[in-house]
């Protein structure tokens, strides 16, 4: 079996420290959303934005409101009906597609949360 993956980008918060969205931040030609969205789009197909509701985006907003990234996370898995959800933050604008498309493959096996060599 192939599982059926979506994408979706983690982009709610304040964004306090950076003083603006993240999502809107010009990285090269496009926004960090677009970035990241494009990738995703790239690897999996359709891609839905996590978070407030933002104009020419699929978006689903947190079923639970002020509750940090784990709300859009949740949100994601209750709405699919897809098999699983590869879920990139807006502020990984140089996510690549191949790698994502990766992580989307291993959806038949185990749940994948990839770490750094810190465990981070």
């Amino acid at each position: 079996m192939t599982a059926q993956v979506i994408g979706a980008v983690l982009a709610g918060g304040q964004s306090t420290r950076m003083g603006q969205d993240k999502a809107d931040v010009v990285v090269g030609d496009r926004t960090m959303l677009k970035r990241v969205a494009d990738a995703l789009e790239d690897a999996v197909g359709k891609v839905v934005v996590l978070g407030s509701d933002r104009e020419g985006w699929e978006c689903w907003p947190d079923m639970v409101h002020a509750q940090g990234p784990l709300a859009g996370i949740a949100t994601a898995l209750h709405r699919t009906d897809a098999d699983a959800v590869l879920v990139v933050a807006v502020d990984h604008p140089f996510a690549r597609p191949e790698t994502l498309a990766h992580l989307a493959a291993l959806a038949d096996d185990l749940p994948v949360v990839p770490v750094d060599e810190h465990g981070t």
